[in-house]
This record gives C-alpha cells, structure tokens and sequence, in this order.
C-alpha cells in the first residue's frame, strides 16, 4: 500500500491492532521522500475534531490552522456556510508522523 491517507492509517492500525507482534506489514511508497512532500502539499488536509475520535488513538498533530466554519462558494454569489469545528494539517508531515508511530511497532517502509 501507498504512504498516503488510506496506506499510512491502514499500516498504523494493521499493527496497532497486533498485539501479539505476529504479522509483517511492509508499507511501500513510489515516491522518494522530497517528492512525497511535494505531491501531499498540492491540498491541505482539513479534518474535523469529530473525525479524530474515529481515528483514535491518531490524534491531530501538525495543524496550520483550526477551523470553526466552513464555505462553499457556488456561482452567482450563492454560498453554503456550515459550523465545524476542525484543523487544515501540513499533510505530509502528519502522515510521516503516523508512519513513524507504524516503525515503532515493527512495521517496515520501502
């Protein structure tokens, strides 16, 4: 799996969740590090703090920015505006940090 979103999170849990240390989970990534960065920054990461208890025990690290509100804007001056209470995340360098909580646990990067 990829060192993004889905594989950094589904590496992190495959271990978290093997408390008897008996499976190997190797987390590949295509990209070298410098280019990882680049391509994770092309989009913030906005996340709710709702999200975070479903993530548990990944918590929110790395924020630029919290958030209380939410808009959308549509053409023709419409706008769609919503309360939620969040964080914008510098991407890559929370995604590294899952990763690092994934080694910990004998988990293996290539």
């Amino acid at each position: 799996m990829g060192a993004g979103p889905a594989g950094s999170s589904a590496a992190f849990f495959s271990k978290y969740y093997d408390k008897k240390d008996n499976k190997n989970i190797l987390l590949l990534e295509k990209f070298p590090e410098g280019k990882y960065s680049t391509y994770h920054h092309m989009c913030g990461e906005c996340l709710s703090k709702k999200a975070f208890d479903e993530i548990s025990p990944i918590k929110p690290r790395n924020i630029i920015e919290e958030i209380n509100t939410i808009k959308e804007f549509v053409v023709d001056e419409f706008t769609i505006e919503r309360k939620l209470e969040g964080y914008v995340l510098d991407r890559p360098k929370f995604f590294s940090h899952i990763i690092e909580q994934f080694l910990k646990r004998g988990g293996g990067v290539l």
